[in-house]
């Protein structure tokens, strides 16, 4: 397997076990961009049940940003080779996503919205709001905290 692995990684990330937890943590945004985009035609109808200031505008801007900070995440866990402040953006990214779920779970949570689908996995698969959804965005945003710290510098190879 490890010669199968050769091919497809560079050698740095044979040097260091964080790009490999990298990738695991994108494994995780890849899951949740997929599953909220395989229904996005619903996500607007969830974003709406959280019934944050600004109502159907602000409900429309995040079934956006969701998946599209999600999605720009994804350069710079997966190391890819690219210029410097597109790097710089992706590693925003990476906190900001995790950040926003923080904020909703915690919204969610504190106005009592205990029957509203999160939106988490988007419409594809309904997952129900609750205290373990605090935990769980809590937990995201420790693990990409984790991965920014320790993910060495890319160099342009």
């Amino acid at each position: 397997m490890r010669l199968s692995l050769k091919h497809i990684f560079p050698r740095a990330f044979f040097h260091n076990p964080a790009y490999f937890r990298a990738v695991g943590l994108a494994t995780v945004y890849v899951a949740l961009v997929v599953s909220q985009l395989f229904t996005f035609e619903k996500f607007v109808e969830i974003t709406e049940a959280y019934q944050i200031v600004g109502g159907e505008v602000t409900a429309v801007l995040l079934a956006g940003v969701i998946p599209l900070l999600e999605v720009m995440a994804l350069p710079f866990l997966l190391s890819m080779d690219i210029p410097a402040r597109l790097r710089m953006v992706s590693r925003l990214a990476v906190v900001a996503s995790p950040s926003l779920w923080l904020l909703i779970a915690l919204w969610l949570n504190v106005a009592g919205k205990g029957t509203v689908v999160t939106g988490l996995m988007g419409a594809t698969i309904p997952v129900i709001n609750g205290w373990w959804f605090v935990v769980f965005a809590g937990l995201f945003l420790w693990a990409a905290v984790l991965v920014l710290r320790e993910l060495p510098k890319r160099t342009h190879s």
